[in-house]
This record gives C-alpha cells, structure tokens and sequence, in this order.
C-alpha cells in the first residue's frame, strides 16, 4: 500500500510557520491522507465530501470552462464531471506524494499559496477565505503546473477538435484512468 505510512505519519511539520490557511490546511489532509488509503465505499463517499467541502469546486469550474460556448445543460454535465475529476486527481495526488510537510504560506495576488511537499512532489494549494476560520482551496500547483490552467487548455482543445461530445467522453475516460491508478497502487 502506497499510503500505509501516510496514514499515520502524515505530518505537516512545518505547522510553526503555519498561518491560518495551513493550520486549516493541515487538519484537512490529515483527514484525507486517512481516507484516501481506503477502499471501501463508505470511506471513498467520505473522500470525496472532504474534497467537496475543501475545494471552491464552484470557483474552479468557472476558471476551467469560461472561455466555452456551451448549454446550461452541457455546463452542468461538465461541472458534475470537474467536481469528479478533482476527486479523483487529489485522491491519486495524495497516495503518491506520501507524507506531506507544510513549507511555506505567503499571499498572492490569487489568494494565499500554502507549499506542501514531500520527498515525491511539491503541492501548493491557493487558497481563500471562506467562512469564519475557514478556507477553500481554489486551485492546485505541481511542478509550476495549475490543475485549473491544464484542465481549461485540455478542455478547450478537446472543444475545438471534437465538440463537446468528445469532451464528455475524455473526462469520463481521464476520471477512470485516475480512479484505475489509484486502486492499482493500493494492493
């Protein structure tokens, strides 16, 4: 099991330097590093609610699908799919990064940037303020990469080369493939 360390090691040491965003930061990956090793129904359900609640998944849509002239319908079909495929990238993101250290938090212009990394990856969550001592995270960097960036491109090629059709049928496919590599490091 990729994650049987994380589980109970997961630490983000760096909770000194911890402002508000990553001591909440903090709390939330501990409870998902703890789900994310699971396998059963009711612990992915509970996954996947944490992610909900984590993620401005609302915030991140609208920055993947704005330039798209789509229906109200084929709008709503893709942000069932994005809210999926957010799942499913964080769940394969923490099983593989293994245990997570909080490195740093500074503000930006887009929110504030809470680093994380361990010995595999380096994720930096921006993050907002959400209700009263609490923060949703807007969008996730890995390697200089924003999830909601490569995701609006890849939509938007997807678009432009196939319709909207082909861009239903390679999410579905992506969320599969995710949940595939998930399970696979699992056994």
């Amino acid at each position: 099991m990729r994650l049987s360390s994380l589980a109970l090691s997961l630490f983000l040491a760096g909770s000194v330097l911890a402002g508000p965003a990553g001591a909440f930061l903090q709390r939330r990956l501990e409870t998902l590093a703890e789900l994310a090793d699971q396998t059963d129904d009711q612990s992915r359900s509970r996954f996947a609610r944490q992610i909900e609640e984590l993620f401005d998944l609302q915030a991140f849509a609208n920055a993947v699908l704005v330039d798209l002239n789509i229906s109200a319908a084929e709008e709503t079909q893709l942000r069932g799919l994005l809210s999926t495929l957010v799942v499913s990238e964080m769940r394969l993101k923490l099983l593989d990064a293994g245990p997570l250290e909080l490195s740093s938090e500074h503000s930006s212009d887009h929110g504030t940037i809470v680093t994380t990394s361990s010995e595999e990856v380096s994720i930096d969550f921006v993050m907002q303020p959400y209700l009263e001592g609490s923060f949703q995270v807007i969008d996730i960097i890995t390697d200089d990469e924003s999830l909601a960036k490569t995701y609006k491109y890849e939509i938007n090629m997807l678009y432009t080369r196939g319709g909207i059709e082909d861009v239903i049928t390679k999410l579905r496919k992506k969320i599969d493939q995710l949940d595939a590599e998930a399970a696979g490091g699992q056994d």
